[in-house]
């Protein structure tokens, strides 16, 4: 059984390649854009890792999404408890 980090990680993974296809832009052109390699999107959209804070507004920006519309487990409330706050 997968734990919720690993269920909201591959619900991310699957909205990013979504977006990416409607957007008609390849890895490497989302890559290009958030300054990342082609194989760093595809963890993303594999769900295998979460990008940082800094590349993953990156990527919403790109889409016009709001962060947490794609990786909701970054809510704020989530970002403060792991930050310490």
């Amino acid at each position: 059984m997968r734990s919720s980090d690993e269920r909201a990680a591959m619900f991310a993974g699957n909205r990013l390649a979504e977006l990416r296809a409607k957007a008609g832009l390849t890895q490497a052109d989302v890559g290009a854009v958030c300054g990342v390699s082609k194989s760093a999107i595809g963890f993303w959209e594999l769900g295998v890792n979460v990008p940082p804070l800094e590349k993953a507004a990156a990527v919403a920006a790109l889409y016009h999404e709001p962060i947490t519309r794609i990786w909701p487990m970054l809510a704020p409330n989530v970002i403060r408890s792991k930050m310490g706050f």
